[in-house]
């Protein structure tokens, strides 16, 4: 079958809405964006085929991009010479929720700002990724990978075309450049398996290469069909957003076969939208990219290096890891058991794909799909050490605790260890930010980093910061071998309800207990049971993409 290829000529003003998938339901359609191209009419009613034909090792989503061809190029990967460099530039930035800061200087929040220049009209669609300045800006300089997913006609590949437009650059991998030939697609159903390693081919080398933003145009009906992008990007520290069109066709065969350009008929498109499976997400993260990531576990190395140079502290340290030196113990950490190949992270929800009590109305909240892929700042005040991890206390500001799922008072049961869970993302290998030296990893080739440090006046609830709603909230840095970051979360509630009982302590008995030492801009205190608590005098703001992980 050959179909001619749509030109912009034949354009008209009809809607594309994008959406981040979160739950089972249609969402309600929101703001639109015009330019979208009409596909020419069915010429023929050829069976086409689904987007993908799966092996039975494909099946079970253990595709080996060993033996992937090699990257198939097309019109879809030359560069399109855009104009998205005057979308931002944004300044050095402090966190909304830091108010007790002296001074902001030029500093501004990570705050939603649409550009104005980028809305061409009152229709345009409304999402941060092609609208926030704060969001673009810090895409522009992190890791993203984009997975499309939707029946043919749906609207994807206009999404794709507006996603180049903003990020320059953007690497766009799709089964169907395999079948253009000269601007004119040919389908041919015995190539279709060697189409889609090509497509694979193409993202593993963009994703090794850490291009910015990677486009994945497929129609992923099925959930199994994203399993190894969502793997390669696991294993290359990409944050994961999985895309759909919220075009009012979506799911109408009878439209979509008309607008589809590959001649797709209605029959076989109307048992596309039955086999149609909605994604759901195991947790909602607060992701930090690879610069800030490494910036901030080496601050953190810096903190856990002053304490030990308190005795007591290094004395308790010695005895809980058996270890005498100091290089050792700044590697007793270094163990940390990441949810796949990504970065530091803060849960903000813990959903396990709607199985959770309440999940679904955290994935279905308008707060929730108003904000995936967008940008948040968040506030490190301070650190936990135990035996058991050591963790970056956080202070979350009011957008953030909007976004806020977690129970503040959960009682840790005995064993610690998450469910099994079926992820989507490899996580049988597990990494660490803290190398076997005791520093922080270089292996990232991304240096960029919005860490900004900040110094605010001191006030007397210095040593009880936070409490109530968010005060879980928390990044971890490392955990003993064989110990799971979760514990971290339950080891800071351990160390805020000391700091609760020694601000009621009215006898004096619980002072008594309490041990404070200084440090170097800071101060450690021991509450007993080898529960350090760090206090430093400065704060540390960085930014975060707030996304689903699958």
């Amino acid at each position: 079958m050959t179909t001619k290829h749509p030109t912009n000529s034949g354009a008209e003003e009809e809607g594309i809405v994008l959406q981040i998938i979160t739950s089972t339901e249609t969402y309600k359609m929101g703001k639109v964006f015009s330019s979208c191209v009409k596909s020419p009419k069915v010429r023929n009613q050829h069976e086409a085929v689904a987007d993908t034909v799966p092996s039975e090792k494909d099946k079970r989503g253990t595709t080996s991009s060993d033996h992937l061809l090699s990257t198939v190029s097309s019109e879809k990967d030359k560069k399109e010479d855009t104009s998205s460099d005057h979308l931002l530039g944004t300044e050095p930035h402090v966190s909304a929720n830091c108010e007790t800061v002296s001074s902001v200087r030029d500093f501004v929040p990570a705050e939603s700002s649409p550009d104005p220049s980028q809305l061409p009209h009152k229709d345009y669609m409304d999402h941060p990724l092609v609208l926030d300045k704060c969001t673009i800006e810090y895409v522009k300089n992190s890791k993203v990978m984009v997975i499309l997913k939707g029946l043919p006609g749906s609207g994807k590949s206009v999404i794709a075309r507006r996603l180049r437009e903003v990020y320059e650059g953007t690497v766009v991998c799709s089964a169907d450049d395999f079948f253009m030939h000269d601007g004119v697609y040919k389908f041919e159903f015995e190539k279709l398996k060697d189409a889609h390693k090509a497509c694979q081919a193409k993202a593993q080398e963009a994703a090794e290469r850490g291009e910015h933003v990677v486009v994945i145009d497929n129609t992923n009906v099925k959930a199994w069909e994203s399993k190894y992008y969502l793997q390669l990007a696991s294993k290359n520290k990409y944050v994961v957003l999985i895309v759909e069109p919220q075009t009012p066709w979506a799911m109408d065969a009878a439209v979509l076969s008309q607008r589809n350009s590959h001649g797709v008929s209605e029959e076989v498109l109307k048992r596309k939208v039955k086999e149609y499976e909605k994604v759901l997400p195991l947790y909602f993260w607060w992701f930090l990219n690879e610069g800030d990531s490494e910036a901030v576990g080496r601050r953190g190395q810096e903190w856990l290096r002053k304490a030990l140079q308190i005795p007591q502290f290094f004395n308790d340290f010695a005895e809980f890891s058996k270890l005498t030196a100091v290089d050792d113990m700044l590697c007793y950490f270094c163990k940390s058991r990441q949810s796949g190949g990504y970065g530091l992270h803060a849960t903000a929800c813990v959903t396990r794909r709607g199985k959770e009590k309440n999940s679904l109305g955290y994935i279905n909240s308008a707060v929730v799909k108003g904000s995936l892929g967008k940008c948040f700042d968040l506030c490190i005040i301070g650190y936990v050490i135990t035996p058991r991890a050591f963790g970056a206390r956080l202070r979350l500001g009011e957008r953030e605790l909007e976004l806020w799922g977690m129970d503040d008072n959960e009682i840790e049961q005995e064993d610690t260890q998450p469910e099994a869970e079926e992820s989507s993302a490899d996580v049988s290998e597990q990494s660490s930010l803290i190398t076997n030296t005791g520093e922080v990893s270089k292996q990232s080739t991304n240096h960029y980093t919005t860490l900004t440090v900040l110094h605010p006046e001191l006030k007397s609830d210095r040593f009880h910061p936070t409490s109530g709603k968010g005060s879980r909230a928390h990044l971890t840095l490392g955990c003993a071998p064989g110990i799971h970051a979760k514990v971290t979360g339950f080891d800071l509630i351990k160390a805020i309800s000391c700091e609760q009982k020694l601000g009621e302590d009215k006898t004096g008995m619980v002072a008594q207990k309490v041990e404070s030492y200084k440090i170097h801009h800071g101060v450690l205190k021991s509450y007993g049971e080898a529960l350090w608590v760090i206090y430093p005098e400065e704060e540390v703001v960085v930014r975060s993409l707030f996304a689903p992980y699958y």
